[in-house]
């Protein structure tokens, strides 16, 4: 998916191998989910110090290209977006050392996934 130019809203959405694949068993496709990201964004050209003001604070970002929309998911959405409660500013990351956990997708409680030993911050 990606927005084809800065001046309009037009969302471009491909779908991947996986998702042609699925339309191809039975001509249809029924979404019910979808991720966004933002791959192609630079955030280190955010300048609060902009000469201009405020309102240009994001001006570099705002007129950096967009990416055409991939087909190939092994190129795209390394960097979902997602919703953190506000003054978070780091995302902590969970290794595991089993070869699968299985939740089924019908189950709506909390999973609590807790360390056996202390665990370092790195």
């Amino acid at each position: 998916m990606a927005y084809l130019d800065n001046k309009s809203i037009i969302v471009d959405a491909t779908l991947t191998k996986k998702g042609r694949e699925l339309l191809a068993q039975n001509g249809n496709l029924n979404i019910t989910s979808f991720a966004l990201a933002d791959d192609e964004i630079d955030y280190s050209l955010y300048d609060p110090n902009h000469p201009e003001g405020s309102n240009y604070n994001d001006f570099a970002i705002r007129n950096t290209p967009i990416l055409e929309a991939f087909f190939d998911e092994t190129q795209l959405m390394k960097y979902k977006l997602v919703t953190l409660n506000q003054g978070v500013t780091t995302i902590p990351v969970i290794t595991l050392n089993v070869t699968s956990i299985n939740i089924p997708y019908t189950f709506t409680g909390d999973s609590i996934i807790s360390p056996l030993q202390p665990y370092q911050i790195l």
